[in-house]
């Protein structure tokens, strides 16, 4: 029996924070993939294979890596009055998980 990890249905590449472990117990065959200090990058579909000489198996599992989203890029004030600004600016990674709403602080200028 073999037993193949792929990473986007692509062979899974030597990285050190890739941990494979195989293990034989009560005529089972076990195998476990541990990543230790996961990565934006690693969100991906990993895929067990499995294949001994009556055929091949697979199981598949999505991982999505979340994180706090990006603060807002190229933030630009495009109307201002003496009580109100409207402001663009582009949407950042949202860290894989949807942005509902953004919180704008105003502070008083500090006088010199």
């Amino acid at each position: 029996m073999t037993i193949v990890w792929m990473m986007d249905k692509q062979p899974l590449e030597e990285d050190s924070r890739f941990e494979r472990r195989d293990e034989n117990r009560d005529k089972k065959m076990l195998s476990s993939l541990k990543i230790e200090s996961v990565k934006r990058k690693d969100s991906s579909l990993f895929s067990c294979v499995v294949k001994n000489s009556y055929g091949e198996d697979e199981s598949n599992i999505r991982l999505i890596v979340q994180e706090p989203p990006e603060p807002p890029r190229e933030l630009k004030v495009i109307e201002k009055t003496s009580r109100s600004v409207k402001l663009t600016w582009s949407i950042p990674f949202d860290g894989n998980n949807q942005i509902l709403k953004y919180w704008i602080t105003c502070f008083p200028k500090e006088s010199e």
